[in-house]
């Protein structure tokens, strides 16, 4: 009779100071994972990386439209 499956590998003598450090980076990972990484605020008056300028520049032009407005009424 053919046997489906082959044999397991023989055994190996692994090093356990290897396996020791191993084990140990991956705890230190799981356990201590670091700082936080803070969440973007979503205000448009905050120092963002991510804004490109049509975006500054449409907040520009509304809010002097809205100056614009406000000095019509006033006057």
């Amino acid at each position: 009779m053919i046997k489906d499956t082959p044999n397991p590998p023989v055994h190996q003598d692994y090093d356990t100071s290897t396996l020791h450090e191993v084990a140990y980076r991956a705890i230190n990972h799981c356990l201590n994972p670091g700082k936080p990484i803070p969440e973007p605020s979503e205000g448009i008056f905050t120092v963002r990386a991510d804004l490109g300028t049509e975006t500054l520049l449409v907040n520009a032009s509304q809010d002097l439209a809205s100056i614009s407005d406000i000095a019509n009424h006033l006057a």
